[in-house]
């Protein structure tokens, strides 16, 4: 938990931008609506930080659909 941190996250979410580029895929940030605009989870999508409430799982799939009915 205690590398769970924002910008750990947000590190992680760069590389593999980066590592889809360098491959020629399209990087989708699925994460991108269960952050504020400082770039912290929403508390109203996880209780611990790391497990996602069904509400969380919705915003995913919706940032998903797009690509999944193309």
């Amino acid at each position: 938990m205690k590398l769970r941190t924002p910008e750990n996250l947000d590190r992680c979410n760069q590389a593999l931008e980066e590592i889809a580029k360098t491959y020629g895929y399209h990087f989708i940030n699925c994460n991108a609506e269960l952050f504020d605009d400082i770039k912290e989870q929403k508390a109203e999508h996880n209780y611990d930080g790391v497990h996602l409430y069904a509400n969380a799982y919705l915003k995913v799939y919706e940032s998903l659909k797009p690509y999944l009915l193309d």
